[in-house]
């Protein structure tokens, strides 16, 4: 995800992955940004398509589904569109927590919900037709 969404590495300096990250249970991490030497809370942000992964620190994080490309995929643009504005923007969580808000976690969450729908029904059989 992180080459898609910062190619030219200009705008994204550290990427926290599994081995920076404290394993809950199994198979859950967290990705604790204070593990970043160097690097302020104000001026971090956490993508990641789990709330769990920033637990940590709920005002640095993003959450996003998970990529699946193709043209309805808008959420990555949508996000690296927000990202790039974050550049002068000295503490980047209050403008965070407005963008990633609770309107856009549900609305991200319906369509996922509508998603997974459409690929139920078309998979399942009509009832009543007899399938050879």
């Amino acid at each position: 995800m992180v080459s898609a969404l910062d190619p030219r590495k200009s705008f994204i300096s550290h990427v926290l992955d599994r081995r920076q990250c404290v394993e809950r249970e199994k198979g859950v991490f967290l990705k604790d940004l204070r593990v970043v030497r160097g690097r302020p809370l104000e001026r971090m942000v956490a993508v990641d398509f789990t709330l769990l992964a920033f637990m940590s620190q709920l005002d640095n994080g993003i959450r996003m589904p998970k990529y699946r490309g193709g043209r309805e995929d808008k959420e990555l643009r949508t996000v690296t569109e927000f990202l790039m504005t974050l550049g002068s923007a000295g503490d980047v969580r209050p403008l965070v927590k407005k963008f990633a808000g609770i309107e856009r976690v549900l609305r991200i969450f319906s369509k996922e919900e509508k998603r997974e729908k459409r690929k139920k029904e078309s998979s399942e059989p009509e009832v009543g037709v007899e399938y050879e």
